[in-house]
């Protein structure tokens, strides 16, 4: 009975970090340059301050309405409290928002990832990625047809579906994990052509989001309704993914690599 009571609000407590996934698409804009660079930084807090602020106040908004216990039993607390605030009107209002919402996360994440694969195959970084995969417009559309097969088979109608989606925003919060540790790691530092020396005050935060990053995926993962799912999920795409582009980037930093015949 404690552990039930003690678990519960722990997980809810880092189920809050899910919100926050997706603010780094912003990084995959054109304009990296590195004069860039602090207006990047700018945008990304205020992004991530207004999204934390609106979020309290719509939480404040609901609890004063419904009750607490409803809202954390349903998947649309977010339609329910716009019903008791405004009535029938704001529940469409509300429809409207959330489609659109999604519309524009997926379209982000859309381009995001067919940066990314682009960037991966002009770079050679996976040997054998095709030439016609150097174009992110090409990837955009194989993956809306990858979509529409999936839901043609009936995918998006299985219970598990929830548990894949769930599991790859785990897998982000993941990678928020290894992107602190790597600033961390003096070899990773290197890699990442970071030669300045990191002082305490820019240590202690990396380390924080380190640990809170991982602390919330394993608690996330351990209080799943289906924990065997996820994990078995997770270890796929580490395996599928992470290993052929780890075994690409050795093959071209070798490949780099100058030979030195004099043995000088």
């Amino acid at each position: 009975m404690y552990s039930t009571t003690f678990i519960s609000p722990l997980k809810g407590s880092f189920s809050v970090l899910l919100l926050f996934v997706g603010f780094d698409l912003l990084t995959l804009s054109r304009n990296q340059a590195v004069d860039h660079a602090s207006s990047l930084q700018r945008h990304l807090r205020l992004g991530l301050g207004l999204a934390g602020v609106v979020f309290c106040l719509w939480g404040l908004a609901s609890t004063l309405h419904i009750p607490s216990e409803r809202l954390a039993g349903t998947t649309i607390p977010h339609i329910l409290a716009a019903k008791k605030i405004l009535g029938q009107p704001a529940r469409i209002i509300m429809g409207l928002v959330i489609i659109a919402g999604t519309g524009a996360a997926v379209n982000a994440l859309f381009m995001a990832v067919g940066g990314m694969i682009a960037d991966l195959s002009r770079k050679a970084i996976l040997p054998f990625l095709p030439k016609l995969l150097k174009h992110s417009f090409t990837i955009m559309i194989l993956l809306a047809l990858v979509i529409a097969v999936m839901t043609a088979f009936g995918v998006a109608g299985t219970d598990d579906l929830d548990t894949y989606i769930r599991g790859s925003l785990i897998l982000w919060l993941l990678n928020y994990a290894l992107l602190s540790l790597s600033v961390l790691l003096p070899g990773a530092r290197w890699a990442l052509k970071l030669q300045t020396p990191l002082s305490w005050r820019q240590t202690m935060p990396h380390g924080a989001i380190l640990l809170l990053m991982l602390t919330g995926s394993m608690i996330l993962i351990a209080t799943d309704s289906n924990p065997g799912l996820i994990i078995r999920y997770l270890c796929i795409i580490f395996f599928a993914i992470g290993l052929p582009i780890w075994v690409g980037g050795r093959m071209q930093s070798r490949r780099r690599t100058p030979y030195n015949l004099d043995g000088k």
